[in-house]
């Protein structure tokens, strides 16, 4: 995805009670074209500074966690503008 989006710096996002599943299963049914990306999840205890600087952001880190994201993409051969991309709220389905 990086260099799809052509990305140079880390990215990172919130993420919500309706978008984490903490076990279970994942119905196959409806993918375009489905790939799994390992993530490092934590939470912070406090806000960042702007910039953070590396051992800020570990000491605002309260916990972390290995999880994986999965990602669809509903363009052919994953071929899409960045317009595209923000139109169909981006390519994330689930964070395990």
């Amino acid at each position: 995805m990086w260099r799809i989006l052509k990305l140079e710096t880390l990215a990172w996002a919130h993420m919500y009670d309706d978008t984490v599943r903490q076990t279970g299963e994942l119905a196959a049914s409806g993918f375009h074209s489905a790939k799994i990306e390992p993530e490092i999840v934590f939470k912070l205890k406090q806000p960042l500074t702007d910039p953070p600087d590396a051992a800020a952001a570990l000491e605002s880190v309260e916990w972390m966690a290995l999880g994986l994201e999965i990602i669809d993409c509903p363009f052919p051969d994953w071929k899409f503008a960045l317009v595209d991309f923000v139109g169909a709220w981006g390519c994330t389905l689930r964070l395990f």
